[in-house]
């Protein structure tokens, strides 16, 4: 099944559980895992699931109010200043390096997921190994259509 982050930008937590009933479905599936790392990683210090207030109209009618004034980046910031954000971060940035790596030890693992590896470990702050898997991404995966953004991010990480 192939469908696109695009399509439901801004909405976690229905990606988390779309990725989370597909690698139910087929757990040995490379690239079900690594929509699910991908979930994770996007996640960022969001909780996958939403609370029973965060469910109710009056909060969805606050969250979309929010989502109109704010980027998805001061989201980010705002919630990393908060305890429980500093804490989903690091869980689901956990999560989302072991979905990674399980997706690439399966049959016929999904190059993406040296990629996704890479976005993570840029964010983290791991230079190193967020070269390393950007070039085993470009290697496995020649004619990659973003190929020319992530050779500019690799330049970039080789000068920082």
């Amino acid at each position: 099944m192939t469908f696109s982050w695009r399509s439901m930008q801004g909405d976690f937590a229905r990606r988390f559980n779309l990725s989370q009933k597909l690698t139910e479905f087929r757990p040995e599936s490379s690239e079900n895992l690594f929509w699910l790392a991908e979930s994770y990683r996007t996640l960022g210090p969001r909780a996958p699931q939403l609370t029973e207030k965060e469910l109710t109209n009056s909060a969805k009618k606050d969250a979309a109010k929010k989502r109109e004034k704010r980027t998805p980046e001061e989201e980010e910031r705002d919630l990393l200043a908060t305890e429980a954000g500093r804490q989903n971060w690091k869980t689901n940035q956990q999560k989302s390096e072991d979905f990674y790596l399980r997706s690439l030890k399966v049959e016929n693992p999904a190059p993406l997921a040296h990629r996704g590896l890479g976005m993570l470990y840029e964010k983290e702050g791991r230079t190193k190994d967020a070269i390393e898997e950007y070039q085993k991404y470009l290697e496995l995966s020649p004619d990659a259509l973003d190929r020319e953004r992530i050779e500019r991010r690799i330049q970039s990480l080789k000068v920082s």
